[in-house]
């Protein structure tokens, strides 16, 4: 069977969804291929997804967002603190004159929404469990065999996009290298309640073994990202809820009252990874396939976000213009505005994962004070709040 498409996108999660969604808009036809089955139901995701002003304005405009803001939390205020040093860096929504710094959304909810949508939207052909095989360019149009139901089709596409997370198979298909490297951490997540409830209030508390956040949910329920040693951790999941939250309780303090009811633990290995070009032969790598960074500032699903709404409007000028989006100079075009912010993000996670967990004497001391610099100065407070939260890439 030959199939003919506008885009095929690899990769049916919460930034391939979105992209499909968009694009099916402007009336190209969209093919969306996911390795995974098809899901029933809520998805088992204890994550809380901290979703910044830019991010909840794109699902706004993909129609997703009223069904998620009944579920979805504000953050008014973060607080950043070190453990074992006096002082806190507080982040707040007065400090940008907005309503909210930004919402934490349940995963498995946004997970959900978007499914929904995508499965009812015309123009789309989602295909579950179904793997690509090869790919290759064929004069203006790239040639892709995929393998489903235990057969093998193949199709053809003006441009096929890599959202297929950190292992995609669109990068190796293309040939485009990336490099890795391993944090030597494992997020451990799960909900859990508090007793004394800070409300809008999101915290993250950074140590020597990797940083702790909280984040709220509504009323007295929050997500907890406990970041552990690799060695640590399989030691941390055996532990009963008892001692687990004890452990917790012991990082964090007793700033929100005593920690109970946690839910099931899900174990997440961070790793990093840059893909050394966002763009091939009419190939467009998005997302954790493109850039994957580590979660201390909750900006991966945020980046690709911004990753999608700028390929939307990118696309949506093309059609204007009778464009080919995968000519090279269109992708080149794209690539070049998308990459300083792939570069800015992974520097600035890239640079909170080594300094807190840094060995050096003296390193806490001088990080302790930089937060305390940070607080003092409410410029450089706003411009580190235009870059996490408004989205702002320049």
């Amino acid at each position: 069977m030959q199939r003919e498409f506008d885009l095929v996108i690899a990769g049916a999660g919460l930034v391939g969804a979105a992209l499909a969604l968009g694009a099916a808009r402007t009336g190209l036809r969209i093919g969306v291929v996911e390795r995974m089955p098809a899901p029933r139901g809520l998805a088992e995701d204890p994550r809380g997804l901290a979703l910044n002003h830019r991010s909840v304005a794109v699902l706004e405009t993909l129609g997703v967002w009223p069904s998620l803001a009944a579920h979805a939390c504000p953050i008014h205020d973060i607080v950043v603190t070190q453990r074992g040093h006096f002082g806190s860096l507080v982040l707040s929504r007065d400090d940008l004159g907005m309503p909210a710094l930004g919402h934490v959304c349940p995963a498995d909810r946004l997970q959900q929404a978007l499914l929904e949508r995508l499965v009812t939207t015309p123009g789309i052909s989602l295909c579950w469990e179904t793997s690509l095989e090869t790919s290759r360019v064929d004069g203006a149009r790239r040639q892709i065999t995929v393998r489903r139901e235990g057969h093998t089709e193949e199709w053809h596409t003006a441009l096929l996009i890599g959202a297929d997370g950190t292992e995609s198979t669109v990068r190796t298909l293309a040939g485009i290298d990336a490099a890795r490297a391993d944090f030597a951490q494992v997020a451990l997540v799960c909900n859990l309640y508090v007793a004394q409830p800070q409300p809008f209030t999101a915290f993250e508390r950074f140590t020597s073994a990797g940083p702790q956040a909280l984040l709220p949910l509504g009323g007295r329920r929050y997500v907890m990202v406990r970041c552990a040693r690799a060695d640590e951790a399989a030691a941390l999941q055996r532990l009963s809820d008892t001692d687990y939250l004890a452990d917790a309780q012991r990082r964090f303090g007793y700033r929100m009252g005593s920690f109970s009811r946690p839910g099931p633990r899900r174990p997440w290995p961070l790793q990093r990874l840059r893909a050394s070009s966002l763009m091939g032969a009419r190939i467009l790598l998005m997302g954790n396939a493109a850039t994957t960074v580590h979660p201390n500032a909750a900006q991966g699903l945020n980046l690709g976000l911004r990753d999608v709404a700028a390929a939307l409007a990118w696309l949506e000028d093309l059609q204007a213009q009778g464009g080919d989006p995968g000519a090279a100079a269109n992708l080149e075009s794209l690539a070049a505005r998308r990459l300083p912010d792939h570069q800015a993000i992974a520097r600035l996670t890239d640079g909170l994962a080594t300094a807190f967990a840094s060995p050096l004497p003296g390193a806490a001391p001088v990080l302790a004070l930089g937060l305390a610099g940070l607080q003092a100065c409410a410029p450089l407070r706003r411009a580190m709040l235009n870059r996490l939260v408004a989205g702002h890439t320049t």
